[in-house]
């Protein structure tokens, strides 16, 4: 294969190791998290979408590259609306969703996807490109819908980061607004790249391109991460070499030259990136472990020197019983010995 004119293939790859890293990492970190499995959640459509929008540039037959660009807005919905959910539950670990979000927002996302399969939104194949692959679709009302919905959950997921923003301490703020950034770049080049060009004026060649588009969000939201001391250093290193694994793997695919050296090196990046991500999450629970072990020597510590003050207490307690008893025993003596005497003086009269 060419590098150059594979570089669709490689910008795919690479940005699904880096979202698939970090996505794991931030979940592994505290998978009963509603924050984490949020954003879990999106990364893992961005992932399926990023690669449906690449076979969808790949195929030529009509047919299923028509279905295969219904798929992508099928999933251009959940992902547009993953974020929103992303945003609205950061940075709880619990939370309660409100009737709005289950009773008009899901179900908005939920009948938009779905008619994004039919051919209310994409009616049919109009123009081709010479090489067989589409060059225009004819659009349907639901596009209209598709667009209205997209453009509410993208909006919406930007003001809810914005107001958290401005409520936020200000030591905390940087973090967000580098995340913020990263969301306001990557909207800026989805948006018209693989929306307004393909429905609108009917170009799809930047499709396959998805994945590159969201490389300014996962890039800030890593800086960020990193940046702000929110991971272990020694987690770092791990992420950085399980991802460097697999961009070496990957490049083995994109220079392989025949099916069955395709085949395996992309059965030994999917390992590799496997065995990565239980690497990283290893090495995070034995960070934790760490952790909580310091955090026990110091209870420990704590309530050793306590009990240490405690057995001084009951020492100089128990001295202080000990000369009581001592003076009682005196005091005895010679109160005895006192009314001994007139005792006896008074028998000597008798």
């Amino acid at each position: 294969m060419n590098f150059l004119s594979n570089f669709d293939l490689l910008s795919v790859g690479l940005t699904t190791a880096a979202i698939g890293f970090l996505a794991f990492i931030v979940y592994f970190n505290n998978r009963k998290s509603v924050t984490n499995q949020a954003f879990l959640f999106f990364a893992c459509i961005t992932i399926i979408w990023g690669w449906v929008n690449y076979s969808n540039y790949q195929v030529h037959e009509p047919t299923m590259a028509l279905w295969l660009t219904r798929l992508t807005i099928f999933f251009g919905t959940w992902h547009a609306f993953g974020i929103f959910q992303f945003f609205y539950v950061y940075p709880n670990i619990e939370f309660n969703f409100n009737k709005i979000y289950k009773f008009l927002l899901l179900p908005l996302a939920l009948v938009t996807s779905i008619i994004t399969l039919t051919p209310l939104a994409l009616v049919r194949v109009e123009e081709y490109l010479p090489d067989g692959r589409i060059e225009k679709i004819a659009n349907g009302p639901g596009m209209g819908l598709f667009a209205l919905v997209v453009f509410i959950f993208v909006i919406g997921a930007i003001s809810i980061l914005i107001k958290k923003i401005l409520k936020i301490e200000k030591k905390q703020r940087t973090n967000l607004c580098l995340i913020l950034l990263g969301t306001i770049l990557t909207f800026s080049l989805l948006l018209p790249f693989n929306f307004i060009l393909p429905s609108v004026f009917g170009i799809p060649q930047f499709i396959p391109y998805g994945m590159v588009f969201i490389l300014p969000f996962i890039i800030f939201s890593s800086y960020a991460i990193i940046r702000r001391g929110l991971l272990d250093t020694k987690v770092v290193r791990t992420e950085l070499l399980a991802f460097g694994l697999s961009v070496i793997t990957f490049f083995e695919i994109i220079i392989a030259q025949n099916t069955v050296a395709l085949v395996f090196t992309i059965v030994v990046f999917i390992l590799v990136s496997f065995f990565g991500i239980l690497l990283i999450n290893s090495v995070r629970k034995e960070i934790k472990q760490k952790e909580q072990l310091t955090r026990l020597s110091k209870s420990l510590k704590k309530s050793n020197s306590r009990l240490t003050q405690l057995t001084h207490s009951l020492e100089r307690a128990n001295l202080r019983l000990q000369e009581l008893d001592r003076q009682k025993t005196e005091f005895l003596s010679i109160a005895s010995h006192q009314l001994r005497t007139p005792l006896s003086i008074a028998k000597g009269y008798l």
